[in-house]
């Protein structure tokens, strides 16, 4: 018998397609993923990655892994407390250890360059008269 067209109980090719963008856990992981998409960039998002900390393996789950890059990997870290700052220095630490190239970025609480050139105010003898 021949599914009529009414028949809603076979999904749409649409519905079976997974989403193009990753799940993203933070809008720094969306901003740095779109950003590596703008410029043609092939990443994996989240591939897990075993690294030997401590003299124990583990697997890690890097931010961002660019297999065309060997395998660089680029993590996204708040450095707000010293524990976070701890942490991606004991991050940075295994990760070359392990031989593994890695770029952390963070956030600044304030902006590195001034947004702008600052206007002086001419002086009078610059002017036009009116």
């Amino acid at each position: 018998m021949k599914p009529s067209a009414a028949d809603t109980s076979v999904p749409d090719l649409e519905d079976r397609l997974d989403p193009l963008e990753p799940r993203y856990t933070s809008r720094a992981h969306v901003r740095i993923g779109r950003m590596l998409d703008q410029y043609g960039i092939l990443f994996y998002y989240n591939q897990p990655r075993l690294v030997l900390t401590q003299g124990q393996h583990e697997i890690w789950h890097p931010a961002f892994t660019l297999p065309y890059y060997n395998s660089l990997v680029i993590e996204y870290a708040a450095l707000d407390t010293p524990e976070q700052r701890a942490d991606v220095a004991h991050r940075q630490q295994v990760y070359q250890d392990n031989g593994i190239a890695a770029i952390f970025l963070a956030e600044t609480p304030r902006p590195l360059l001034p947004s702008g050139p600052k206007r002086r105010k001419s002086p009078a003898r610059y002017q036009a008269k009116e």
